[in-house]
């Protein structure tokens, strides 16, 4: 069944730079392009900017360094944020901040995996909110992408809807971080989804944990809650589970990414039927670990995260695809904005338990990656930015998405400026510029 309906709706805005998305992609894109001096209207379907960080809640930084050397490879807006979170001081006084974790033995001994960890979830809100507005970007919050209006291969205005209820904004350039290409794939840009895509996953945190504060602590209690949920899960009392990857995110408390659930984040029902397992998982792992474990016995459980995490859907079909081939063999192009540097880290969908992690020097990724064909006012940023899907389990991480984003919010600014499309903009002028703002390319 299908009704036709029409209405009249108020422009809103008429910005340079219209950013769809302010998770971590989103926030860079917002704060490199208003920076410019772009006028930036910013949206988020959430009441809060962060994404990974915040809707999913984490302390991760996933793909500051490259694993190999210790060295930091992300800079820009992701460093600005860590030394406004009191976890570095800049200028660096030197790149290398940790020893290099190659050796799988070693690799195993450090949950984490991580050498800095971002801290409390509602400060990187705050500071996320702060860096935002300093920057002369606008944010309207709880606010979602809903339509677009494209003719000729261009994008002439964005659907919003809200409290207000719906509205529209005509943009000069939209950048897309909703994750999901959800504004290139209205606007009628051609992209790839696999059939067997990487799962999702639930975040939860629980209180009162004993012997969760040292490294060593903690990857021993990580074996424990291991060897409990598989006995678990071979008595049939728990369904598929990944890990569990354990975090610290304060004294006793900590952080569990344990649930693993397939669907399509693009579907509305398969959504919203994962987010009802993954509090279901989450619940039933917590309580196998309080009634068998005695570091839980005076636990209890704060909070899942708001939102459930995909790590894979849509993938644009870019002017350049970033490859496996690129990231194993370092491959390096003129007119890179950010690097890559995370382990091929490849959840699969339908086993349970701990799985490789693949380690990979820093790699170049193209900006070419960020242009969707045959829509020629628009950029994308984060996991949905043109890659294979090997190349996808390494570069969709958090910190390499926000270098992504400020090299799309960069790039459509001076697309904007100029009055031409963003794939025709000087390349070199916009790596320049990036650097100006801190990105390490």
């Amino acid at each position: 069944m299908q009704i036709s309906y029409s209405r009249s709706l108020n422009v809103i805005a008429d910005v340079d730079v219209l950013v769809c998305g302010v998770g971590c992609a989103g926030t860079g894109a917002a704060v490199g392009a208003a920076r410019l001096g772009a006028s930036v209207l910013a949206v988020e379907q959430c009441g809060f900017a962060g994404g990974f960080m915040t809707a999913i809640t984490s302390n991760a930084t996933d793909g500051l360094c490259d694993m190999t050397t210790g060295e930091v490879v992300v800079g820009g807006v992701v460093l600005e944020i860590l030394e406004r979170l009191g976890k570095i001081t800049l200028p660096l006084k030197s790149r290398k901040i940790f020893e290099p974790l190659t050796d799988q033995e070693k690799l195993d001994k450090h949950p984490g995996k991580l050498p800095i960890r971002t801290g409390n979830v509602d400060r990187f809100k705050l500071v996320a909110d702060r860096l935002i507005r300093e920057s002369g970007a606008r944010v309207l919050y709880h606010t979602k992408v809903v339509d677009v209006v494209s003719r000729g291969g261009r994008i002439h205005h964005v659907v919003l809807g809200n409290k207000d209820g719906l509205t529209a904004v005509r943009p000069k350039v939209v950048v897309d971080c909703t994750g999901d290409a959800d504004v290139a794939a209205w606007a009628g840009a051609p992209y790839e989804m696999a059939a067997v895509r990487q799962p999702g996953s639930l975040h939860f945190r629980v209180g009162n944990v004993d012997n969760a504060n040292t490294s060593d602590k903690l990857y021993a209690l990580t074996k424990r809650c291991a060897e409990v949920i598989e006995e678990a899960h071979r008595a049939g009392e728990m369904g598929v589970y990944a890990g569990p990857g354990i975090a610290p995110m304060g004294p006793g408390e900590v952080m569990f990414n344990a649930v693993r659930v397939a669907f399509d984040s693009t579907s509305a029902q398969q959504t919203s039927d994962a987010e009802i397992k993954g509090r279901e998982d989450a619940w039933t792992m917590y309580s196998i670990w309080k009634e068998r474990l005695p570091e839980f016995a005076n636990a209890y459980f704060v909070t899942s995260g708001p939102v459930i995490g995909a790590r894979e859907s849509r993938r644009i079909v870019g002017e350049r695809t970033l490859t496996a081939d690129d990231v194993f063999h370092t491959r390096r192009y003129e007119d890179a904005v950010a690097k890559g540097s995370w382990y091929m880290d490849r959840h699969p969908s339908d086993t349970s338990g701990f799985h490789k992690h693949t380690i990979v020097p820093a790699y170049d990724i193209s900006y070419g990656t960020l242009l969707p064909r045959k829509v020629e006012n628009l950029l994308v940023a984060g996991r949905c930015h043109s890659a294979d899907q090997e190349a996808l389990a390494s570069s969709r991480v958090n910190m390499t998405a926000m270098a992504l984003g400020e090299g799309a919010g960069v790039g459509a600014a001076m697309a904007a400026a100029g009055a031409v499309a963003p794939a025709d903009i000087d390349r070199s002028d916009l790596r320049r510029r990036l650097a100006a703002q801190g990105a390490l390319l």
